[in-house]
């Protein structure tokens, strides 16, 4: 057996949400599912979670809903149109539908659809059913239904649910039919003709419980729609009249119609539905099909159903959103493939390389003391080399200044820095005043330094006397070193 997807059917009152689930099957129709929810003070726009739990705890598989929205209200009337291009009919149902409808534009939501033909004055009419609400109102049911899990299919008027609901048996082409919806709040007739529905009408209802006052009120609007028919068409007698809804003592209210209007009055009965899927719950769908006649209308889904879909603009626009998400989706699939695919390439391709990278790794670490190494070299050259340019720069006797130079170099260390203050030129000799510092850690190797500095000069043949200018000890702290100690000294000493 092939079965298809189920449609839950769901009808919102001002009071209850009815939802039936219906499986269209190769050999007939099958009940799956039922329930019934009561509204909270704050209305249909805050179900959504309990709506939710409600179809998980008794487990419905379907998630596409058609829905009969009577609250908040529509509008919807049916209109002979005459014969007109597609194009043209679309012009004129949408001219109807704003028609006394005062919103700002664009909040105006309506569908139609050609419901049959009839003939004015020996004049074809193309008998059109248009249904109207507001933008805000669907968005509403929308945002709940998203918050449910579900998907909005289509949202019906009840005159259009009664001819789907009659579509059903497939036989309501062989007799002329009025039926009679009573709801909690209002009431509606419509009469078929051959396959048709013709002269769709509502009346305010509400019902108490007050069976004489429910039988008086039906039948002074059932009277009132007859002779209106009989007026506008002859020829469109009704062989039977239907009732559905939530009806107490159905056989007394059908027995007392029959009697008044002269033709036979009954109570709706669906068509021949397999229940088996309910198991225990049958018995209780049965006791109560009049309740959860609306949504069963609402939830078949087969061929020849109502057309009529106020959702029908709000779900293409989805389907064109969904086509290019899923385009959007394909798009980044594709690149991400393309992308895993050149990595892969480049690893397999890259192996050889990877592997002489890794070798020069090796080799460069290696290396990097070696570097370190000669890099400080480098460093004391360029420093030896500094002074060495200072102290060339000086003008003097030539022996003289040879062997001062060869004594600077020979004794001033990588720990002392030096710097020429003053170098003076005398009858008889030059005088050379230098500055400098002694670093170290250790204060008496700082000394020693300073000492093996100063005796140097002090025995060479090329200086004729040398003094102590100043001496001062001190800390000397620099970024990045440990701490330490310097010697600053000013020395004189007269060149011969």
């Amino acid at each position: 057996m092939t079965r298809v997807e189920p449609f839950i059917g769901m009808e919102v009152t001002f009071r209850k949400i009815k939802l039936v689930e219906l499986v269209t099957t190769a050999t007939g129709l099958e009940v799956t599912n039922f329930a019934l929810l009561d509204l909270p003070p704050e209305g249909f726009k805050v179900v959504g979670p309990k709506l939710q739990s409600l179809l998980k705890e008794n487990k419905f598989l379907g998630k596409k809903v058609n829905a009969l929205l009577s609250y908040p209200s529509i509008d919807c009337q049916q209109v002979p149109l005459p014969p007109m291009s597609k194009a043209d009919l679309k012009l004129a149902a949408q001219r109807e539908a704003k028609k006394d409808f005062k919103l700002p534009e664009g909040e105006l939501v309506y569908a139609y659809e050609q419901v049959g033909e009839s003939e004015e004055k020996g004049i074809p009419k193309k008998e059109v059913l248009i249904a109207r609400t507001s933008a805000k109102d669907v968005k509403e049911y929308l945002q709940v239904l998203k918050e449910a899990n579900l998907c909005l299919n289509s949202v019906a008027v009840l005159p259009a649910v009664l001819l789907n609901l009659f579509r059903m048996k497939g036989e309501i082409e062989e007799e002329t039919l009025a039926v009679a919806f009573l709801g909690e709040e209002k009431g509606t007739i419509i009469f078929l003709h051959q396959g048709h529905l013709r002269f769709p009408r509502n009346f305010p209802l509400r019902l108490t419980g007050d069976f004489e006052g429910l039988q008086t009120r039906l039948l002074t609007e059932l009277k009132r729609t007859l002779l209106y028919q009989e007026l506008k068409a002859r020829g469109l007698e009704p062989q039977r009249i239907i009732l559905l809804g939530d009806i107490d003592k159905p056989k007394e209210l059908t027995e007392a119609l029959t009697q008044e209007l002269g033709i036979k009055t009954e109570i709706y009965l669906p068509p021949g539905l397999d229940l088996s899927p309910l198991g225990d719950r049958m018995k209780e769908f049965k006791d109560s099909i009049q309740q959860f006649a609306i949504p069963l209308g609402l939830a078949w889904n087969g061929p020849g159903r109502s057309e009529l879909n106020i959702l029908a603009r709000e779900i293409q626009m989805q389907k064109k959103a969904s086509l290019a998400k899923v385009a959007v989706i394909a798009v980044g699939a594709l690149f991400t493939i393309l992308l895993i695919m050149r990595s892969v390439w480049l690893w397999v391709d890259g192996q050889p390389h990877w592997q002489n990278l890794k070798k020069a790794q090796i080799e460069l670490a290696e290396l990097q003391p070696r570097v370190k190494e000669i890099a400080g070299v480098l460093d004391e050259r360029r420093a030896h080399n500094n002074r060495l340019a200072f102290l060339g720069k000086m003008k003097g006797p030539e022996t003289s200044w040879e062997e001062v130079i060869r004594i600077l170099s020979l004794i001033v260390p990588q720990e002392m820095h030096l710097e020429l203050l003053e170098l003076k030129e005398n009858p008889d000799d030059w005088t050379m005043r230098l500055k400098g510092k002694v670093l170290g850690a250790d204060i008496s190797l700082i000394h020693n330094r300073f000492k093996e500095f100063f005796s140097l000069f002090l025995t060479s043949p090329a200086v004729r006397d040398v003094k102590v200018e100043s001496l001062k000890m001190g800390p000397a702290v620099k970024e990045g070193r440990p701490p330490s100690s310097q010697l600053e000294f000013a020395v004189v000493i007269t060149i011969m």
